[in-house]
C-alpha cells in the first residue's frame, strides 16, 4: 500500500502514520489522505485537528488539590469546570498544549483573585484575553490578581 499525506501549511507525506514535531498553530487544520493498495484500490479520507481550548467561564478560584483531584477523578463539579485554574490544570494535562480563552457573563472588567499559586504550566500555552465579550484594544476586561 502506498499512501499520500496533504495538510495545512503544505504539508506533505508518504508515511502511513506521519508524525508531526514542535508543532505550531500552522498545523492546525484538515488533512488528506489518499491510499492506493492492491494496484487498483483507491481511497481518501480526511481528518481535522484542532488545538485544545478551555474556556474560562466565571472568576472564582478553587484550591489547587480539588482541581486537581476532580480534574484525574474526570468528574469536576460546576463550581471548578470554567475557573482559570481548572483550564491551566487543563492544559497541562493535555499531549500537546492548548489556547485558554474567556467568556465569563458580562461586559465589564472581570478579575479572577488566585487563592494561591497557579501551578507551574508544562505545555505550550496560549492565553488569549481578546476572546472576552466586550474586549477593546488597549482596554483589557481580564485582570488575574
Amino acid at each position: 500500500a502506498s499512501y499520500s499525506w496533504m495538510g495545512p501549511n503544505g504539508f506533505t507525506s508518504e508515511d502511513q502514520n506521519p508524525v508531526i514535531t514542535n508543532i505550531t498553530d500552522d498545523a492546525f487544520g484538515t488533512y488528506t489522505v489518499a491510499l492506493v493498495a492492491n494496484g487498483n484500490c483507491f481511497k481518501t479520507a480526511t481528518v481535522t485537528v484542532v488545538q485544545n481550548e478551555f474556556v474560562v467561564t466565571q472568576t472564582a478560584d478553587p484550591d489547587q488539590a480539588t482541581c486537581l483531584q476532580c480534574i484525574t477523578n474526570n468528574n469536576c463539579p460546576q463550581n471548578i469546570v470554567g475557573t482559570f485554574r481548572w483550564a491551566v490544570n487543563m492544559v497541562n494535562n493535555s499531549m500537546c498544549g492548548a489556547t485558554i480563552k474567556f467568556n465569563i457573563a458580562g461586559t465589564n472588567s472581570h478579575t479572577i483573585s488566585l487563592i494561591s499559586p497557579l501551578p507551574t504550566i508544562s505545555m505550550p500555552l496560549t492565553i488569549d484575553g481578546t476572546t472576552q465579550p466586550g474586549y477593546l484594544i488597549n482596554n483589557p476586561n481580564i485582570v488575574i490578581s
